[in-house]
């Protein structure tokens, strides 16, 4: 719920994520439907639901996510180890 009223009020168009979130999607997308009606309601301009992507993961040499959590550098520190 979070990330759908922070999406819609930063207008957010596209949400590009990780293929764990897909089950999740139809239920975000029915959120952002549910936002739209009650704005519309009363009288508030449109939410439009974003366009969304979800890619597969990238993974470690022991299969576990890769995450800036756990320090795995900037995207060209990636590139230069050959993801």
């Amino acid at each position: 719920l979070a990330s759908v009223c922070d999406d819609s009020a930063m207008g957010i168009s596209h949400v590009i994520r990780g293929e764990e979130w897909l089950p999740s999607a139809p239920k975000h997308v029915l959120l952002y439907h549910a936002f739209d009606v009650i704005n519309v309601i009363h009288g508030n301009s449109r939410v439009k639901s974003p366009l969304f992507a979800h890619l597969p993961l990238l993974l470690n040499a022991t299969g576990g996510k890769l995450s800036k959590r756990h320090s795995h550098g900037s995207v060209a520190t990636l590139a230069a180890s050959g993801y």
